[in-house]
């Protein structure tokens, strides 16, 4: 499908800049109201400087506990781990007759 050709005296076959410039308005105004929609859907209201900086907060805090949480958790598996390793060791040492506690 083809568009229809530019009527307008100073718009070239292909390109017109009064279609490009009231396209980039369209298209920010779009951007911008489709950011608001999202952000009232997440509860933020993003006219209120303080409730975005809330937000960011909260997302920070989010990505440093996500963070430290897989830190904790594995370590909690190396601890279980090596838990296992040593038991295992005890229970062969006193199948083979080594050192009694």
């Amino acid at each position: 499908m083809t568009p229809p050709p530019n009527t307008a005296a100073d718009c070239a076959a292909d390109r017109c800049p009064y279609a490009d410039e009231l396209v980039d308005r369209i298209a920010a105004e779009v951007g911008r109201s489709a950011a608001r929609e999202f952000f009232a859907m997440l509860g933020v209201d993003v006219q209120k400087p303080a409730e975005v900086e809330e937000f960011r907060r909260d997302l920070r805090f989010a990505g440093f506990l996500r963070r430290h949480t897989d830190k904790a958790i594995g370590g909690v598996i190396t601890a279980i781990a090596l838990g296992a390793l040593a038991l295992l060791w005890g229970g062969a040492q006193l199948v083979m007759g080594g050192p009694k506690p």
